[in-house]
């Protein structure tokens, strides 16, 4: 990416740049301790679900979901 100089000693983002920055999202996203609780709530979800299976509480054709969808974290992030 070209950028535009503006001052002897400073360099001004063009319009892509700062567009292209903005639309990343970073600061939305929540860091990776705090997603991890999610992570590990999906698993022991998953691991009891699929104990239950095996003792015969719930049918074999039964399906299987998630506690927690991927986007619920950043939703209790913000």
């Amino acid at each position: 990416m070209e950028k535009v100089k503006q001052s002897k000693k400073r360099w001004a983002w063009t319009e892509a740049q700062i567009r292209r920055y903005w639309s990343r999202g970073s600061w939305y996203t929540p860091p990776s301790w705090f997603r991890e609780d999610y992570h590990r709530a999906n698993r022991a979800y998953e691991r009891a679900e699929i104990n239950k299976i095996l003792n015969g509480y719930i049918d074999d054709d039964s399906y299987i979901g998630t506690k927690h969808h991927s986007s619920s974290a950043k939703w209790d992030w913000t």
